[in-house]
């Protein structure tokens, strides 16, 4: 699933096009349902349009189609994985320092609003593998207060303070704040942050062992592919073609 999605990060890439939306929900498959089986499903359970209701222009009525079976575990492994839903698409050579990506997906670069370019699809295809593999999304967009401290964080303060946290890195890059807007919002002129709350060091690694599903190989070349995609400085980053040398896709189709 990853390795398709993969793929279709580095051809829209090769042609100058940054996705800027990349989420599971933008992840589609190919059904190996025959039209015959789909047609069955459509006469057991037929679209159908809900009760008018009222909006901001007028009446309503919405329509409701059901999902097509999910595929078994041995069909899905069959299953073509493609990328979908381009209408956040940026160019290349377009300016960019607008918010783009799900929240808990956004680079840092996009949440300190600075410039970005293509490697923000990497960051968060890295954070998109730690959530297929644990299960639940690495990183909380939300605030946070400290009762001991007495310290609270925004939404955005309390995302960096988790990179910090589960990327081992004290100080963030000044090549990423140097040209970030909301930098000294949350940055010292040292790249240190503002707020005195002391790092808790919980690593990538850590948490993908404490689902206790994988082999300390599994574990370690997890671990290795997903920090080699959110490395803070985008410079640090792999293209998405070098990414699909990785050997965590080795063997894979």
């Amino acid at each position: 699933m990853l390795l398709h999605t993969l793929r279709g990060i580095a051809h829209a890439h090769s042609k100058g096009v940054i996705h800027t939306d990349l989420k599971h929900d933008n992840i589609f498959f190919s059904s190996l349902l025959s039209r015959q089986d789909i047609d069955a499903t459509l006469v057991s359970n037929p679209p159908r349009r809900n009760p008018p209701e009222a909006s901001m222009d007028g009446a309503v009525c919405s329509a409701v189609t059901q999902p097509l079976p999910p595929p078994s575990l041995d069909d899905a492994m069959k299953c073509e994985y493609l990328i979908a839903d381009f209408g956040s698409a940026q160019l290349f050579d377009e300016p960019k320092e607008l918010e783009v990506t799900s929240a808990p997906l956004r680079a840092p670069e996009v949440l300190l609003l600075g410039s970005w370019n293509e490697k923000v699809d990497i960051w968060t295809f890295g954070c998109l593998i730690f959530e297929f593999v644990v299960g639940r999304s690495l990183f909380r967009h939300e605030s946070f207060r400290d009762p001991v401290k007495d310290i609270t964080l925004d939404n955005v303060a309390y995302h960096l303070y988790q990179m910090a946290c589960f990327l081992g890195e004290v100080d963030f890059p000044p090549e990423v704040l140097q040209y970030s807007r909301l930098a000294s919002t949350y940055f010292n002129t040292d790249c240190t942050f503002k707020h005195a709350l002391p790092l808790q060091l919980f690593s990538i690694r850590g948490q993908i062992n404490s689902t206790k599903k994988f082999s300390p190989e599994d574990v370690k070349s997890t671990n290795e592919i997903v920090k080699r995609c959110l490395e803070l400085d985008p410079a640090d980053r792999p293209t998405a073609t070098e990414l699909l040398n990785d050997p965590w896709f080795l063997g894979v189709e």
